[in-house]
């Protein structure tokens, strides 16, 4: 449903007058597409969620009421066109949810989690155990694990009832005891007293493409394969990257929204420092560009400078080559030697100093639209590092992603001292299948058997120092 205010809010938002612009969001429209659609979906996904959602907050704030919501499942927030802006929807509270079965909607919590260091919440929840259908024993205790190493902080559980279990299945796969509940009580209470509060630490900030996301969407188009979401983009690699990075490469990270990353965090000599709240909280020193056709300009810049810096910076799948802001009065007349990737020769001023700043940052080659490698690497004097790998694997629902084992050779070949490292993991190779609607998550035989039974990750808080 299209809100009759929207064209109002459009106008103040943009100054510009989306009368005659709305074809874009079904179809192709010329070169402004690209632009067009970023805005329409930017403006729709901030009206949720300074809207419905901020409305909730004052209503629960006026009544002294707990307000809990979840708008995050595994697969969901790649969607833009059904969920706006995903990370932004939860500035007012971060909750994830992991159901289904053993380890399905890890990703959701890692969105949640960042969500409370982008937006200085207290806490993070996550409901657990909701619609599991056989909850062993063992499962109840590991994925509480789970949740709480990928930031959660309270736990909201569902624990199954007796009798919604059949006998066959009691026997096969046991059923939780009032013992065994309690010694889980015990368990959730102490971890969460120790883990509630605090400043997250950690090394690696992965940028969230929210634009590049808004991008992508044609209303009432979906691809003809039997996938339960319509198509999130190709390049839309960044839950996946995050599950590589956890479960694969054993290194925690923080998804950075866009507006964070212009406005709380600074640089210095080989650090980004996040200042969310007056204070400086994570340093990070490596920062992720997932897969992105379309990037807020600032953005940029700031990864720019802190290349320039001595940052080592990582990019997945393709290179932005669009700026997110649009001027209709400064669009560019096509330029022949442009040849900036696929031979995308138009664009606005704004997208030429994203094109220029790409280049500064990965070097002519990685743009060269004619020039096919394994990745681009490019180094500056004082210490700046920048790795392009491009998609090298394909998850099922068709979204190109980069291999695990190379992201993590990348990672260590910078050669800084990481927060935490821990030596001979088992190396899981699901990043994908983590990433997949339940039916997908399913038809893997993810929901039976998680190869190795799991995987091993870690969180660092800090508490009055």
């Amino acid at each position: 449903n299209w809100d009759k205010d929207f064209n109002r809010v459009f106008l103040s938002e943009f100054n510009i007058d989306p009368t005659g612009l709305y074809d874009a969001l079904f179809y192709d429209i010329g070169e402004k597409t690209t632009h067009v659609k970023t805005l329409f979906m930017t403006c729709r996904a901030k009206m949720l969620s300074d809207g419905i959602i901020k409305a909730l907050r004052d209503f629960s704030d006026e009544y002294n009421i707990e307000l809990i919501y979840d708008l995050v499942e595994p697969k969901l927030p790649s969607c833009s066109w059904l969920m706006g802006d995903s990370l932004a929807n939860q500035k007012f509270c971060a909750c994830s949810v992991l159901d289904k079965a053993y380890m399905y909607g890890i990703n959701s919590v890692k969105l949640s989690s960042s969500a409370a260091v982008n937006f200085g919440l207290d806490r993070t929840m996550c409901q657990l155990f909701e619609d599991y259908s056989k909850p062993m024993t063992d499962v109840l205790f590991k994925d509480a694990m789970n949740a709480y190493a990928m930031g959660a902080d309270l736990l909201l559980t569902h624990p199954q009832k007796l009798d919604s279990v059949s006998v066959a299945d009691r026997k096969k796969y046991g059923i939780l005891k009032n013992s065994t509940r309690r010694a889980f009580c015990s368990f959730a209470s102490k971890s969460q007293s120790l883990l509630c509060g605090g400043d997250r630490i950690c090394d690696i900030a992965v940028l969230y493409p929210i634009y590049s996301m808004h991008s992508r969407v044609f209303l009432y188009h979906t691809p003809d394969r039997n996938f339960e979401y319509p198509d999130p983009g190709v390049c839309n690699d960044y839950t996946i990257l995050l599950n590589s990075l956890s479960s694969f490469c054993s290194q925690d990270s923080i998804l950075l929204h866009p507006e964070t990353l212009n406005i709380s965090c600074r640089i210095s000599p080989g650090r980004l420092e996040l200042n969310s709240d007056g204070k400086a909280k994570s340093g990070f020193k490596i920062i992720i560009i997932p897969g992105t056709t379309v990037i807020d300009l600032e953005n940029i810049l700031k990864i720019k400078e802190f290349y320039d810096n001595g940052g080592k910076i990582i990019a997945t799948v393709c290179l932005p080559s669009f700026a997110a802001g649009y001027d209709p009065g400064k669009e560019n007349d096509p330029n022949e030697n442009d040849g900036f990737m696929r031979g995308e020769q138009y664009g606005t001023d704004d997208d030429i100093k994203v094109r220029d700043a790409v280049k500064h940052i990965f070097g002519e080659d990685a743009v060269r639209s004619n020039l096919i490698r394994h990745h681009f690497y490019n180094k500056n004097d004082r210490g700046g590092e920048a790795y392009f790998i491009p998609a090298s694997k394909t998850d099922i629902d068709g979204s190109f992603y980069t291999d695990e084992r190379f992201l993590k050779k990348v990672i260590n070949s910078f050669k800084i001292p990481l927060d935490v490292f821990m030596s001979n993991l088992i190396e899981n190779p699901l990043s994908d299948g983590f990433n997949g609607s339940f039916p997908v998550f399913s038809s893997l035989g993810l929901n039976v058997r998680i190869p190795y039974g799991g995987v091993i990750s870690h969180i660092h808080k800090s508490r009055e120092n």
